[in-house]
């Protein structure tokens, strides 16, 4: 299983994926961007924490976490930047 996650200046969505692509289950959230990023990354993680209680599954089938977002990031996690919710230098990952 996968969780994807697309972070929108409007929405966060997110969704559990099986194996072969297919989606199981989908939740998502206002962004609500100007509360800061911290407030953001705290809705994202209860995105996920959501989305492996109400599908009824064990956290260790989540074999990766995937996040979408409308700006540059670089391999390690880190938003170097994000137009539309005005993040520079945001350690995503972590």
């Amino acid at each position: 299983m996968y969780i994807g996650i697309d972070l929108g200046g409007t929405n966060i969505a997110a969704g559990l994926v099986d194996e072969s692509g297919k989606i199981l289950y989908t939740k998502s959230t206002p962004t609500l961007a100007t509360r800061g990023y911290k407030d953001v990354i705290d809705d994202i993680n209860k995105l996920v924490k959501d989305i492996i209680i109400e599908s009824n599954i064990d956290k260790s089938e989540v074999k990766a976490i995937g996040i979408g977002i409308p700006g540059l990031a670089d391999k390690d996690g880190n938003v170097i930047f994000c137009a539309n919710l005005g993040w520079e230098n945001i350690p995503l990952k972590k």
